[in-house]
């Protein structure tokens, strides 16, 4: 309960922060793209972003603001999510919530991060898939337990969905699961 608790403290007063700080309305370049391509269901400049757009189009059907600030509001909502996924990593590595929010209070402070947070971008839903695919690596190097292994597979596709660059880890995310369980090579399906 404490960690429910938490999670969503942490998650109030992030999204606080950053609708406090969010751009009001349409922005140039990529991010007015990014807000023109949501409402439309249109594709950005590639790579495309399918999952991005679909997603904040998702936020465009809200009933406040005008379009741009909703889009904008998505980038928010997403860092938010963020900073909590990284309060559980942290935590669940170090056994401690005071060096969770250490964690989340420095990466939510951060002058990009906070900038990405506040506008329509691709770069915030790309930290949450890295963030989810290294806290449910953490939770299966713990505790072997099949069903973080099938959430960071879930999480690592979709990122890739999102953005390819994210195949990058790859061979990062394979060294870790052999370091931390050799078993899975005797063990195909898994």
């Amino acid at each position: 309960m404490k960690r429910a608790f938490g999670d969503a403290v942490l998650f109030v007063l992030s999204l606080a922060l950053y609708v406090h700080t969010l751009a009001p309305t349409i922005l140039p370049a990529d991010a007015g793209e990014f807000q023109f391509v949501a409402h439309v269901l249109g594709i950005a400049h590639p790579p495309g972003y399918p999952l991005y757009t679909v997603l904040a189009k998702c936020f465009t059907l809200l009933p406040f603001g005008d379009i741009a600030y909703r889009v904008n509001l998505f980038s928010a909502v997403t860092s938010a999510l963020t900073l909590v996924v990284l309060w559980r990593a942290v935590r669940r590595i170090t056994g401690s919530a005071m060096a969770g929010w250490i964690a989340a209070a420095g990466l939510g402070a951060a002058t990009t991060f906070w900038a990405q947070s506040t506008t329509a971008n691709i770069r915030s839903l790309t930290a949450l898939f890295v963030a989810l695919q290294l806290d449910t690596l953490i939770a299966y190097a713990q505790s072997k337990d099949r069903k973080h292994l099938i959430a960071f597979a879930l999480s690592f596709g979709l990122g890739i969905t999102h953005h390819g660059s994210l195949g990058l880890l790859l061979p990062a995310y394979a060294a870790f699961l052999l370091a931390t369980d050799p078993e899975l090579l005797r063990q195909p399906k898994a």
